[in-house]
């Protein structure tokens, strides 16, 4: 499938409402939402993967991602 279709958007989020995060964040990072990818794993309790993500990304919202993990 081609890169920012919007199908991978559709496709993310089936996967993730079936509690497939690394599906899920494989179509959004390739539809180009890093975004909605962390907030899967976030949602599904995958915190290393979304710091990965973060920081990978170099998204400034890594902190606030940091504070919820260690909680």
């Amino acid at each position: 499938m081609p890169q920012n279709s919007p199908t991978l958007g559709i496709l993310g989020d089936k996967f993730l409402s079936m509690g497939l995060c690394k599906e899920a964040v494989d179509a959004f990072v390739k539809f180009g939402d890093v975004k909605k990818a962390i907030d899967c794993c976030v949602l599904l309790n995958h915190w290393h993967l979304a710091v990965e993500l973060a920081e990978k990304n170099g998204l400034v919202q890594i902190e606030p991602l940091l504070q919820r993990y260690a909680a």
